[in-house]
């Protein structure tokens, strides 16, 4: 084609040991659609050559999850290296902000609940890792009416049994856990950077919130070592740097996310979005049918429960800490609710364009048309 230089050129994939992998490329193609991901990224590894850049992928498991690293960047050891540190301040990040005994018994969080029976009432001094997350998290909590509340760790207890033994927590545990939950047991003075929980047996669970904030921080680690076109994937949290070469931004394809179409003519939801932020929320693998009906692994803080039916939601915004909880809320929050939601949380950071569908509760029917 005129204009266009047709020479084949290579795209570069390591893993986390430094294996690469390399492919030819033809850069004559127009952009791809974002739903075809695979082809997205070769059409940029194509232009990425021109400047010099090879596209590096590096993948671990933390926080529960695959966390996947993507970026573009003109010397192999360099991105080996900003990768790994910023592998390394995901890991530190979790240790301090993990709510399970077994992997980080003395994380900040559990010291909290610990101190609420040790030293009931008494405020204790949060790390300036931490403290942006419990002020978020009260925030969110207002802005989405009370379904996002990070305090809901003990019913978060009960769901995990519930989900292994295929039966609903007996009224009676629900009852008695019900009075730890509730944002007003997390105190916190801004003033002085403190924070307690007032009830012995109080909890907090950051998994709705968290990820998205520790993407974030990655994503900065790798623009301090100077890789700025990157993508940070938590589970269903992006963080996203620079554009790929020639892609008006990284390709998010969400195809469980029913958009148009049936059978094999349906197209899930897909976009592009650099320099901010994705989280999809949803139970498309982590559900639980109970009786006939379908219970999601997002918790409902106001019922102790599963939310009921199959929930799916996206939300994209200016950071992956900020899609986070909302994308989180939009699996609990009815339509009109989350939009309200997205408003007030859009005032505290920045715009956020979300997405949701909501399903048929009984498992054994068809899942409502999208919205």
């Amino acid at each position: 084609m005129p204009g266009c230089d047709n020479k084949a050129s290579e795209s570069t994939r390591a893993d986390g040991n430094g294996t690469t992998e390399t492919t030819a490329q033809d850069p004559s193609t127009a952009v791809p659609k974002a739903s075809d991901v695979d082809a997205a990224l070769a059409y940029a590894d194509a232009r990425a050559a021109a400047d010099g850049l090879s596209r590096h992928t590096f993948a671990q498991g933390l926080m529960g999850t695959q966390v996947v690293i993507s970026v573009y960047a003109d010397d192999a050891a360099l991105a080996q290296r900003a990768s790994g540190a910023a592998f390394d301040e995901m890991r530190r990040l979790e240790s301090v902000m993990s709510d399970y005994p077994q992997s980080y018994p003395d994380s900040e969080v559990l010291l909290l609940a610990r101190a609420a029976h040790e030293q009931p009432g008494e405020p204790r001094p949060v790390s300036d890792d931490l403290w942006p997350v419990l002020v978020r998290a009260k925030a969110v909590h207002t802005a989405t009416d009370g379904a996002f509340d990070i305090t809901a760790r003990p019913y978060t207890g009960l769901w995990r049994i519930s989900r292994e033994r295929r039966e609903l927590p007996p009224p009676a545990a629900l009852a008695e856990h019900a009075p730890l939950v509730g944002m007003h047991h997390l105190v916190l003075d801004e003033a002085n950077q403190t924070a307690y929980l007032d009830a012995p047996g109080a909890w907090l669970d950051l998994g709705g919130i968290a990820k998205g904030y520790i993407a974030d921080r990655a994503l900065d680690v790798l623009r301090d070592h100077g890789v700025s076109i990157a993508e940070v994937r938590a589970g269903g949290d992006m963080a996203l740097g620079d554009p790929p070469p020639g892609l008006p931004g990284w390709p998010v394809n969400v195809p469980d996310f029913p958009r148009t179409g049936a059978g094999e003519n349906a197209e899930g939801l897909a976009f592009y979005h650099a320099n901010g932020g994705c989280s999809v929320s949803g139970d498309a693998y982590r559900f639980v049918e109970i009786d006939g009906v379908r219970y999601s692994h997002v918790i409902d803080p106001r019922t102790g429960l599963g939310v009921v039916g199959s929930r799916y939601c996206c939300v994209r915004g200016p950071s992956a800490f900020a899609t986070d909880a909302a994308a989180t809320a939009g699996c609990i929050l009815d339509g009109g609710a989350f939009d309200a939601a997205l408003l007030a949380l859009g005032e505290i950071e920045g715009p956020l364009t979300g997405w949701r569908f909501q399903g048929a509760a009984q498992a054994d029917t068809q899942a409502d048309p999208p919205e």
